[in-house]
Protein backbone atom coordinates (compact mmCIF):
# COMPACT_ATOMS: atom_id res chain seq x y z
CA UNK A 1 0.00 0.00 0.00
CA UNK A 2 2.86 2.39 0.80
CA UNK A 3 4.17 2.11 -2.78
CA UNK A 4 0.73 2.81 -4.27
CA UNK A 5 0.23 5.89 -2.06
CA UNK A 6 3.77 7.17 -2.76
CA UNK A 7 3.34 6.74 -6.50
CA UNK A 8 -0.12 8.35 -6.48
CA UNK A 9 1.10 11.42 -4.58
CA UNK A 10 4.13 11.79 -6.86
CA UNK A 11 1.86 11.59 -9.93
CA UNK A 12 -0.48 14.21 -8.41
CA UNK A 13 2.53 16.49 -7.85
CA UNK A 14 3.49 16.30 -11.54
CA UNK A 15 5.87 13.37 -11.91
CA UNK A 16 7.21 13.21 -15.48
CA UNK A 17 6.21 16.78 -16.38
CA UNK A 18 9.44 18.66 -15.56
CA UNK A 19 11.10 18.61 -18.99
CA UNK A 20 14.50 17.29 -19.99
CA UNK A 21 16.49 18.95 -17.18
CA UNK A 22 13.92 19.07 -14.40
CA UNK A 23 13.67 17.03 -11.22
CA UNK A 24 10.53 15.02 -10.50
CA UNK A 25 8.80 15.19 -7.12
CA UNK A 26 9.84 12.61 -4.59
CA UNK A 27 7.78 11.25 -1.68
CA UNK A 28 9.16 9.10 1.13
CA UNK A 29 7.00 7.54 3.86
CA UNK A 30 8.44 5.92 6.97
CA UNK A 31 5.31 4.00 7.98
CA UNK A 32 1.73 3.89 6.73
CA UNK A 33 -1.46 2.52 8.21
CA UNK A 34 -5.09 2.48 7.15
CA UNK A 35 -7.96 2.73 9.60
CA UNK A 36 -11.62 3.02 8.70
CA UNK A 37 -12.02 6.13 6.58
CA UNK A 38 -8.45 7.42 6.83
CA UNK A 39 -4.76 6.92 6.19
CA UNK A 40 -2.01 7.72 8.68
CA UNK A 41 1.68 8.12 7.88
CA UNK A 42 4.76 8.87 9.94
CA UNK A 43 8.07 10.41 8.89
CA UNK A 44 6.87 11.79 5.55
CA UNK A 45 9.18 13.75 3.26
CA UNK A 46 7.86 15.50 0.14
CA UNK A 47 10.27 17.06 -2.34
CA UNK A 48 8.46 19.38 -4.74
CA UNK A 49 9.16 19.07 -8.48
CA UNK A 50 11.46 21.53 -10.22
CA UNK A 51 11.90 22.45 -13.89
CA UNK A 52 15.54 23.31 -13.06
CA UNK A 53 18.33 20.75 -12.58
CA UNK A 54 18.26 21.55 -8.85
CA UNK A 55 15.62 19.71 -6.78
CA UNK A 56 12.64 21.66 -5.44
CA UNK A 57 12.11 22.40 -1.75
CA UNK A 58 11.49 19.55 0.66
CA UNK A 59 8.79 19.49 3.34
CA UNK A 60 9.19 17.11 6.27
CA UNK A 61 6.21 15.96 8.30
CA UNK A 62 6.57 14.03 11.54
CA UNK A 63 3.04 12.65 11.14
CA UNK A 64 0.30 13.04 8.54
CA UNK A 65 -3.27 11.78 8.50
CA UNK A 66 -5.96 12.18 5.83
CA UNK A 67 -9.49 10.91 5.65
CA UNK A 68 -13.15 11.25 4.88
CA UNK A 69 -15.74 12.03 7.53
CA UNK A 70 -17.82 8.81 7.48
CA UNK A 71 -21.24 10.45 7.76
CA UNK A 72 -20.59 12.28 4.46
CA UNK A 73 -19.76 9.11 2.51
CA UNK A 74 -23.37 8.75 1.37
CA UNK A 75 -24.07 12.43 0.67
CA UNK A 76 -23.24 14.36 -2.50
CA UNK A 77 -20.87 16.73 -0.66
CA UNK A 78 -17.89 15.04 1.00
CA UNK A 79 -16.04 16.34 4.05
CA UNK A 80 -12.31 15.57 4.23
CA UNK A 81 -9.88 16.16 7.06
CA UNK A 82 -6.10 16.46 7.21
CA UNK A 83 -3.94 16.55 10.34
CA UNK A 84 -0.17 17.00 10.32
CA UNK A 85 2.62 17.40 12.84
CA UNK A 86 5.31 19.53 11.23
CA UNK A 87 8.21 21.78 12.18
CA UNK A 88 7.52 21.58 15.90
CA UNK A 89 3.82 22.42 15.53
CA UNK A 90 0.61 21.07 14.10
CA UNK A 91 -1.85 21.79 11.31
CA UNK A 92 -5.46 20.72 10.89
CA UNK A 93 -7.73 21.28 7.87
CA UNK A 94 -11.36 20.30 7.37
CA UNK A 95 -12.98 20.93 3.99
CA UNK A 96 -16.34 20.12 2.43
CA UNK A 97 -16.21 19.64 -1.33
CA UNK A 98 -19.12 19.43 -3.78
CA UNK A 99 -19.28 16.89 -6.64
CA UNK A 100 -17.70 19.40 -9.05
CA UNK A 101 -14.66 19.76 -6.75
CA UNK A 102 -15.55 23.19 -5.39
CA UNK A 103 -14.86 23.91 -1.74
CA UNK A 104 -18.09 24.81 0.08
CA UNK A 105 -16.57 25.12 3.56
CA UNK A 106 -13.04 25.05 4.95
CA UNK A 107 -11.49 25.48 8.36
CA UNK A 108 -7.74 25.74 8.99
CA UNK A 109 -5.87 25.67 12.31
CA UNK A 110 -2.08 25.90 12.47
CA UNK A 111 -0.42 26.03 15.86
CA UNK A 112 3.18 26.50 17.00
CA UNK A 113 4.97 25.93 13.68
CA UNK A 114 8.61 26.97 14.10
CA UNK A 115 9.48 29.29 11.20
CA UNK A 116 13.21 28.63 11.67
CA UNK A 117 12.67 24.97 10.72
CA UNK A 118 10.92 25.65 7.39
CA UNK A 119 13.58 25.36 4.66
CA UNK A 120 11.46 27.05 1.98
CA UNK A 121 11.37 30.31 3.96
CA UNK A 122 15.17 30.68 3.90
CA UNK A 123 15.45 29.50 0.28
CA UNK A 124 12.88 31.98 -1.06
CA UNK A 125 13.59 34.97 1.18
CA UNK A 126 17.36 34.70 1.45
CA UNK A 127 17.47 35.13 5.22
CA UNK A 128 16.38 33.08 8.22
CA UNK A 129 13.12 33.66 10.06
CA UNK A 130 12.35 32.80 13.65
CA UNK A 131 9.20 32.61 15.68
CA UNK A 132 6.13 30.46 16.13
CA UNK A 133 3.37 30.64 13.53
CA UNK A 134 -0.31 30.30 14.41
CA UNK A 135 -3.05 30.51 11.77
CA UNK A 136 -6.78 30.14 12.22
CA UNK A 137 -9.40 30.63 9.62
CA UNK A 138 -12.61 29.47 8.06
CA UNK A 139 -14.48 29.99 4.83
CA UNK A 140 -18.17 29.31 4.26
CA UNK A 141 -19.32 29.81 0.68
CA UNK A 142 -23.06 29.70 1.58
CA UNK A 143 -25.91 28.81 -0.77
CA UNK A 144 -25.09 31.66 -3.16
CA UNK A 145 -21.31 32.30 -3.01
CA UNK A 146 -21.46 35.67 -4.78
CA UNK A 147 -23.69 37.04 -1.99
CA UNK A 148 -23.38 34.67 0.97
CA UNK A 149 -19.65 33.83 1.16
CA UNK A 150 -18.12 34.66 4.53
CA UNK A 151 -14.87 33.90 6.26
CA UNK A 152 -12.08 35.07 8.48
CA UNK A 153 -8.35 34.54 8.77
CA UNK A 154 -6.05 35.25 11.69
CA UNK A 155 -2.27 35.00 11.33
CA UNK A 156 -0.07 35.39 14.38
CA UNK A 157 3.71 35.11 14.72
CA UNK A 158 5.06 35.05 18.26
CA UNK A 159 8.66 36.09 19.01
CA UNK A 160 9.45 36.82 15.36
CA UNK A 161 13.04 37.39 14.33
CA UNK A 162 14.53 38.14 10.92
CA UNK A 163 18.08 37.80 9.57
CA UNK A 164 20.92 38.04 9.10
CA UNK A 165 21.03 37.54 5.33
CA UNK A 166 20.53 39.10 1.93
CA UNK A 167 17.04 40.47 1.38
CA UNK A 168 15.42 39.16 -1.82
CA UNK A 169 11.73 40.07 -1.42
CA UNK A 170 11.10 40.63 -5.14
CA UNK A 171 12.54 37.20 -6.02
CA UNK A 172 10.46 35.59 -3.28
CA UNK A 173 7.27 37.13 -4.63
CA UNK A 174 7.81 36.07 -8.23
CA UNK A 175 9.17 32.62 -7.37
CA UNK A 176 12.83 32.93 -8.36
Amino acid sequence: LKGIVTSGVEDALGKGQQGAYGVDPKVEIGSLSVSGFGVKAKHVSVQIASRDPDPGPTFDLDAFAFGLRPWTALSKDKTYWVDADLYGGSASVVATVDPAGNVDYAKVDVSGVDLAKIPLAVQRLGFPLGGKLNVGGKLDMGANPEKDADGDLKIEVKNMSVGPGTLKPYAALIGK
